[in-house]
């Protein structure tokens, strides 16, 4: 594997610490809001469909609704769609960890909504110029949402 940083294949997971100045630090504790209240909406319409219908609600029905909804919400719009599409693969894997453990007999542990300041990491899937992370001058960047 290559030392070049740069490309999107040189790094396969990777945890930056970061160091934002105050501004910078507002803007992620809003993405991460955003991401939680994203989060806890798709679990709640989850629990609803199932409570109300008896039928499971995909991550495709989600990430449909997800984007009809940053059409209205402004607050929804702030979050770069990549990051915002992670959110509900999370809430997918939370139900996915649920299911595995009721077929096998184990404490299921129901998925549960985040509390406020309780959702930690932002997941940029993309990495390189005009994607959702990239390095430039030798400083990571991460690319806000469109029209935001």
């Amino acid at each position: 594997m290559s030392n070049d940083t740069s490309s999107p294949r040189a790094i396969r997971n990777y945890k930056f610490p970061i160091h934002p100045n105050k501004e910078q630090e507002r803007k992620l504790l809003r993405w991460l809001e955003t991401c939680r209240r994203i989060y806890n909406e798709a679990l709640a319409r989850r629990k609803e469909a199932w409570e109300r219908e008896n039928r499971s609600v995909t991550r495709m029905e989600q990430q449909v609704w997800l984007k009809e909804t940053k059409k209205e919400n402004d607050f929804f719009k702030e979050v770069h769609s990549q990051v915002a599409q992670e959110v509900l693969f999370w809430v997918e894997r939370a139900f996915d960890g649920f299911f595995r453990r009721v077929k096998n007999g184990e404490t299921p542990g129901y998925p549960r909504f985040k509390g406020k300041g309780r959702y930690k990491s932002l997941t940029f899937t993309q990495f390189g110029d005009g994607l959702g992370a990239s390095f430039q001058d030798g400083k990571l960047s991460l690319v806000a949402a469109r029209g935001a």
